[in-house]
């Protein structure tokens, strides 16, 4: 849905950029500047009826069955380099099937926008959330470019202008910041938490089986905990171990005694608990879940509540420490964690 707001002044603003040099080289108002020597009404001037204009221009620009030389002008780009959407592709020359360019598709977005046609819903296709697939996520490029799948473009213009017509459609279309687009080929299904609004765990899933010498192998990093070699784990989906200091670090399954570093799955019977030792080896267990937003909303805080327990005292001062992150490719082992808060945590007594 269009929201109605003063978007041309983003255009307004750019424009004056590219004019005033050209003021600054000439005269002053009034003592001969090519300003000044423009007439105030001219004789022939005929105010033209852009918003006709561009209805027009939306209505051949949407017409996927137009027949006749060089119909249609547009077709669909199902490539899908990007983002889970297809988009639709604007040749840059009439006659000429190259381009398919944003500078092609965002103006008339916006510009249709502007006179109040609805572009998030055209013959059922939402032609305004399919310009995020100008953000190259394929190239490493994570802002929006004049290209799919180009690092940069040929000249600033092409690198600064697809990103001011999307900050206008966001400005007509809020809902285009917010709405999820799955990413093409990389939305994890598997290993991650679907996560509606609230999640619990109790590590009860995790089986009593003993195993005290085995070591995780250091080129799998992270282990899944509901993969091998956690035999028998059930409902662990998403949470993941990882050393920081030591790859090669055991997983151990304890009761009430236990000594030896490493991941331990604590408990008595089907009770269980998941923790660490670092017995002063310099091992350093993480512990963590990956979560994927399954809302349709951006999640910008959560309430966090855990109940810490303390299955073996030695007298050394450790602590449990929280941190987390935000990624697109969500990983305990994505270069760190980050966002540490000191503030969440348990000092062992």
């Amino acid at each position: 849905m269009i929201q109605k707001k003063h978007a041309l002044a983003v255009v307004v603003a750019a424009l004056c950029v590219q004019l005033s040099p050209v003021l600054a080289t000439g005269a002053a108002p009034g003592t001969g500047s090519l300003i000044n020597q423009l007439p105030d009404n001219p004789a022939s001037y005929l105010m033209r009826d852009w918003k006709e204009v561009t209805v027009k221009l939306n209505a051949i620009a949407t017409d996927f069955d137009a027949t006749g030389e060089h119909s249609p002008v547009v077709w669909w780009d199902t490539a899908r380099h990007n983002y889970e959407i297809d988009v639709p592709y604007i040749p840059s020359f009439v006659g000429i099937p190259q381009g398919g360019d944003a500078l092609n598709l965002f103006p008339m977005i916006v510009g249709a926008s502007l006179v109040g046609i609805d572009k998030s819903d055209v013959n059922g296709h939402d032609w305004v959330r399919s310009m995020k697939q100008f953000q190259g996520r394929s190239v490493g490029r994570q802002v929006i470019g004049n290209n799919k799948n180009q690092q940069r473009s040929t000249g600033l213009w092409y690198d600064v202008m697809p990103g001011i017509y999307f900050m206008q459609a966001v400005d007509l279309y809020p809902e285009l910041a917010k709405v999820e687009t799955p990413f093409s080929g990389q939305r994890p299904t598997e290993g991650v938490v679907p996560f509606a609004g609230a999640y619990s765990q109790n590590f009860d899933g995790l089986h009593p089986t003993t195993r005290s010498t085995d070591l995780l192998p250091a080129e799998a990093y992270p282990h899944h905990l509901q993969d091998a070699p956690f035999t028998g784990a059930s409902g662990m989906d998403g949470w993941y171990v990882r050393n920081i200091s030591n790859p090669a670090l055991a997983y151990r399954i304890y009761g009430l005694s236990g000594s030896s570093s490493g991941f331990v799955n604590f408990g008595i019977g089907e009770d269980r608990a998941l923790g660490g030792i670092s017995n002063g080896s310099g091992a350093r267990p993480r512990m963590g879940v990956v979560l994927r937003n399954d809302t349709q909303e951006v999640i910008s805080a959560v309430d966090l509540s855990f109940a810490g327990e303390q299955w073996r005292a030695t007298g050394n001062s450790d602590r449990l420490t929280f941190s987390y992150r935000v990624s697109i490719s969500p990983s305990i082992d994505e270069g760190g964690m980050i966002f540490d808060d000191d503030e969440i945590g348990e000092e062992q007594p």
